[in-house]
């Protein structure tokens, strides 16, 4: 393990910017003979490189790292907006339980902890006086993932499918869509790769899945860019990491978070998304 040097660059538009490098490690490979195939292959179809449209605190940031490396540095930072798109487009949706969304982006916006010993609960429309900005409740926060869910809807609406939401343990393509289920492929990076193979037609070679599996496991994720920076104070520029990132990064902490006697109406909130895209309710 390298010593993180971490350099604050400026203010963007909307937070600050910083440089997080691990001394003397690199994010893309060396062997370039692990990705120049892909690319050139990508060239010669006429492919533009794929694009990620994700659903906030969905692992969108984490799958586009992935590609970014694949692609070596020529992946743009993701979208949460529905774009109508190109047909050269190659595009990956993430998506993940929308309730374990809402709670993530509270955490972000009010919850404020990184740690499980600092965790508290609140109820779905009052923080009751335990964070200091009592206006972003966990209600707030998925009226805000509303507009987001909306999109991966739009996308799921294209080319006249008509299987919608989610199709059990097979990959789910609209002709050039790949829907990415975090929960499928937050511990599993084969799974990931395999189904980025079957959608992008490439080969990703044992290297390279080793390289991207040491780069961008959870626990380096957290030690050199989630844990250098204070709360969602910043990010870093290039792999748009925030502060305090990943808390666990588990499937169904919002209940953790949500009182038990309120936690029937975040499921009320989010019913027809949950039933669509294969959620228990």
């Amino acid at each position: 393990m390298g010593k993180v040097i971490v350099k604050q660059l400026g203010r963007s538009t909307h937070n600050m910017t910083y440089d997080i490098q691990e001394e003397g490690v690199s994010n893309f490979v060396d062997d370039k003979s692990l990705v120049e195939p892909i690319i050139k292959d990508f060239e010669a179809r006429g492919l533009n490189v794929p694009r990620i449209f994700g659903v906030p605190r969905s692992g969108s940031t984490l799958v586009r790292n992935i590609l970014n490396t694949i692609f070596d540095g020529r992946v743009k930072v993701q979208g949460h907006n529905f774009w109508e798109p190109d047909e050269n487009d190659m595009i990956v949706a993430t998506y993940r339980d929308f309730r374990d969304c809402t709670a993530s982006k509270w955490r972000m916006n009010s919850g404020g902890f990184d740690n499980e010993k600092d965790l508290f609960t609140v109820k779905w429309d009052d923080n009751m006086g335990k964070t200091i900005d009592g206006m972003n409740t966990m209600r707030n926060a998925a009226s805000a993932l509303k507009r987001r869910a909306e999109g991966l809807d739009r996308f799921d609406n294209l080319y006249n499918n008509q299987e919608l939401g989610y199709k059990e343990k097979r990959v789910k393509i609209n002709k050039n869509i790949y829907f990415a289920r975090y929960e499928e492929f937050q511990n599993n990076y084969e799974f990931l790769f395999n189904h980025l193979e079957q959608f992008l037609k490439v080969t990703i070679k044992r290297d390279l899945r080793d390289f991207i599996q040491e780069r961008w496991n959870k626990g380096r994720v957290k030690r050199v860019y989630s844990d250098t920076i204070k709360a969602f104070s910043g990010y870093d520029k290039e792999t748009e990491m925030h502060g305090q990132h990943i808390y666990k990064g588990k499937v169904g902490t919002w209940k953790e978070f949500l009182q038990e006697s309120q936690q029937g109406e975040m499921t009320s909130f989010w019913r027809d998304e949950l039933i669509r895209w294969g959620y228990e309710l």
